[in-house]
């Protein structure tokens, strides 16, 4: 009796054009209805699934993450430290000392730097407006400038080490580059424009009266640009309703000498309101009516309220 060949197992006979055995599609339909291992039976969606999920190898992240160097955050931790200049956030601190000719784009730090150049110019005048309530508008402006001036920027600028931490064209170069303090300036304003956005009106008032308003200014006299004192005392004196003032010799040495030394005082009625000393009487004279009229003129209030105190 010959022997009938399985179905299952028929297909495996069956042989394509090239003469070899491969399994016809047959046979697939009849292995698919066979019992499958339990990891196999699992649905197209599954797989494909998991095949999604599976990590692949991929090339480092393009991404906006700033990566700080080691010694960049040092100088910075430095800086924050030497000022006593905190925000709330290092990207804030990383605009304001970025200066706009680093790069197209750095329109925070300008804003900020024209911020803080108003913030600046505010406080400075109502401090020094309350200090000299006599001082003439001209000779407070004058006096102001000598506080927050290009000059006074960047002498506080260079204390606090600015240029070794602001971010400008000059950056990518170690060498000594023009316009480096100007530049510095320009910074430290941005900072202060900065730190009134972050950490409000309060902090920044004590920030400039710590840094700024602690200098002294040498010589104000110089700030009054008097041409002719004298005439300009016995104006304010009929101002003042006070008696007209009159020049006396105090002192004289060396009349006939290479170097004579005149002293003089100025007088309104019993009160000597000036003194000074020239190497001649109209010289002397001249320097005591300068001296009477900064006595009266930067007399200075010692306890004031500051306007800014009832919004802070």
């Amino acid at each position: 009796m010959a022997s009938r060949t399985p179905p299952l197992c028929a297909p495996l006979l069956r042989r394509t054009r090239c003469g070899g055995p491969f399994p016809s599609l047959h046979y697939l339909r009849a292995v698919h209805t066979s019992p499958l291992p339990h990891q196999l039976q699992q649905s197209p969606i599954a797989l494909s699934s998991r095949t999604a999920t599976t990590p692949s190898p991929s090339p480092p992240s393009t991404t906006t993450t700033t990566i700080r160097h080691p010694h960049e955050t040092a100088r910075l931790a430095a800086f924050t430290a030497r000022t006593g200049f905190a925000v709330s956030s290092p990207e804030v601190l990383k605009q304001a000392l970025t200066h706009r000719s680093y790069g197209p784009g750095k329109d925070a730090s300008a804003r900020f730097e024209y911020l803080g150049e108003r913030v600046l110019d505010l406080y400075v005048t109502e401090h020094l407006s309350l200090k000299y309530p006599d001082m003439p508008a001209r000779a407070l402006a004058s006096v102001v400038r000598a506080y927050v001036g290009d000059n006074a920027v960047q002498k506080v600028s260079v204390q606090f080490g600015v240029p070794l931490v602001m971010r400008w064209k000059g950056s990518h170069t170690t060498a000594q580059v023009e316009g480096q303090k100007a530049v510095g300036a320009s910074v430290l304003r941005s900072l202060l424009g900065a730190l009134y956005v972050d950490q409000g009106a309060a902090a920044t008032r004590r920030f400039i009266h710590a840094h700024f308003l602690s200098r002294t200014i040498d010589d104000l006299s110089a700030h009054l640009s008097l041409t002719n004192p004298m005439p300009t005392l016995v104006r304010l004196t009929q101002r003042l309703d006070k008696i007209r003032p009159v020049s006396r010799l105090l002192q004289e040495t060396g009349r006939l000498s290479s170097a004579p030394v005149f002293l003089v005082g100025i007088y309104s009625g019993l009160e000597k309101i000036g003194e000074g000393a020239g190497s001649s009487k109209s010289a002397a004279e001249h320097s005591a009516a300068v001296n009477a009229l900064c006595k009266y003129y930067f007399r200075e209030v010692k306890d004031f309220a500051l306007p800014s105190d009832s919004s802070i």
